[in-house]
């Protein structure tokens, strides 16, 4: 899985001939362009930099956050990290809610 896909994350999409596509905006614009009727991106030049302001809006300011939360709180990443329990009360974390 590693030498079709380096970062080992999730999705990913691997076509007939062996290409893979990572990240979900990647695989997304190429099933857009195979079907340019069924945008998923937008249509006009608003529509598409609206997707695209909301997609990352939700990238940094949602799931980056909870990421985080997760990594440092959860235990779960105790063995390959050191996990910062004062995470939650950062200046970046704080930010977010102002």
């Amino acid at each position: 899985m590693r030498a079709k896909n380096p970062t080992t994350k999730i999705p990913f999409l691997e076509l007939d001939d062996g290409t893979c596509i990572g990240e979900t905006t990647a695989v997304c614009r190429y099933f857009e362009e195979l079907n340019p009727e069924n945008t998923l991106m937008g249509r006009t030049p608003i529509e598409k930099a609206q997707v695209e302001m909301w997609q990352r809006r939700v990238e940094f300011h949602f799931m980056l956050p909870i990421g985080m939360c997760f990594q440092h709180t959860s235990g779960y990443f105790k063995g390959s990290m050191q996990p910062i329990a004062k995470w939650l009360e950062s200046e970046y974390l704080l930010s977010l809610s102002k």
